[in-house]
């Protein structure tokens, strides 16, 4: 008996370990033109024991799961593909932390170039806005800070 018990509460403890900050709803989000405002939904859901945070916008869906597992994506240019490694994070209920990698491979002599990092942390503040902070890093080292609002809709 005492062994289930340990056991049940190393299962509660880690459940909260790894809990996800609550994002969904709908918000007015800045877009990539100056003024613009971009309506964008985010709603969550567990899979596999795995937050999965799906955030649509007019460009389409696009998945973030929190599990702390490397994943890579694409995107087809003429000349060139980006790629795309993401690893997604929750720092307990206050934030999920989004990393990504970004590099191209070049077709043209099949080259690949590091292009840079992005790191952002996402959180939800009391007045029910998506905040986002963190740090762009070039391949040159360059950085540039990232702050950004969504206002609730």
């Amino acid at each position: 008996m005492k062994r289930f018990l340990a056991a049940v509460a190393l299962t509660l403890s880690t459940s909260v370990a790894l809990a996800c900050p609550d994002l969904t709803g709908t918000y007015m989000c800045p877009g990539e033109n100056e003024g613009e405002m971009v309506e964008t939904a985010v709603s969550q859901a567990v899979v596999n024991g795995a937050t999965v945070y799906t955030v649509t916008d007019a460009s389409g869906p696009i998945e973030f799961i929190a599990d702390g597992q490397p994943r890579t994506a694409q995107e087809d240019h003429q000349d060139y593909i980006l790629l795309y490694t993401s690893t997604n994070t929750c720092n307990g209920s206050a934030s999920l932390n989004a990393r990504t990698d970004v590099s191209a491979y070049l077709k043209a002599n099949q080259q690949v170039v590091q292009l840079g990092l992005v790191d952002l942390d996402i959180a939800k503040d009391a007045s029910g806005s998506l905040l986002m902070s963190g740090t762009a890093t070039q391949s040159d080292g360059t950085t540039e800070n990232i702050s950004s609002a969504c206002t609730k809709k």
